[in-house]
């Protein structure tokens, strides 16, 4: 969490740009000094647990990049990030994560998965017997790997969300064949658990 925006000007840490971008982009500063805080406190974490009798399996995540100046970005990309197509925006919501154990475990992790398919990769991981919804979700990923609220994955095409709503509408209770059926039964599955009908 020390790493989350907003980040405050004025903090001194360890970690500074060089060369032409120096003292211009403040927030990169704190982000990347406070980075190394965490990177420092992982290791203290890890060293701690792998002395730990008890089976201990740790997940490290994130939800997004970090929250910096726009203008930083457009020169990473090369571009005004304002012009960026939906390809190139959902590069800015990939995050890595890791789930580590002080156990032998035979973890396998998808390389790219959205972070609503978390809970179902640690269950995995763990072994942990699933109820009905996970197994369905399990069954989600397959075709759809990535769900955001901007695009989603489908036959490793992105696609942005008013071109799903359009699609979503045209499934019904019996289009089994259809591309979006199993998304849309996912969507009225979170419609039904938001309002506490499990």
């Amino acid at each position: 969490m020390q790493n989350h925006a907003t980040y405050l000007y004025g903090y001194e840490g360890e970690v500074q740009l060089t060369g032409k971008y120096r003292g211009k982009y403040p927030d990169v500063d704190e982000y990347l000094s406070l980075l190394k805080l965490t990177d420092k406190d992982t290791k203290a974490l890890i060293e701690y647990f792998s002395a730990v009798p008890d089976d201990t399996m740790i997940v490290f995540f994130g939800d997004h990049q970090p929250m910096i100046d726009k203008d930083f970005y457009s020169k990473l990309l090369g571009q005004d990030f304002s012009s960026v197509t939906v390809p190139e925006n959902s590069k800015l919501y990939k995050i890595p994560y890791f789930v580590w154990t002080n156990y032998d475990a035979d973890i396998e992790v998808p390389e790219e998965a959205s972070i609503n398919y978390l809970p179902n990769i640690i269950l995995n991981a763990a072994g942990v017997a699933k109820n009905d919804w996970f197994n369905f979700t399990d069954e989600m990923f397959t075709d759809y790997p990535i769900v955001t609220e901007n695009f989603i994955e489908v036959n490793e095409k992105l696609v942005e969300m008013d071109q799903v709503h359009e699609r979503l509408d045209e499934v019904k209770s019996d289009s089994y064949g259809h591309p979006y059926y199993r998304l849309k039964k996912f969507q009225l599955g979170v419609y039904v658990r938001a309002l506490g009908r499990n």
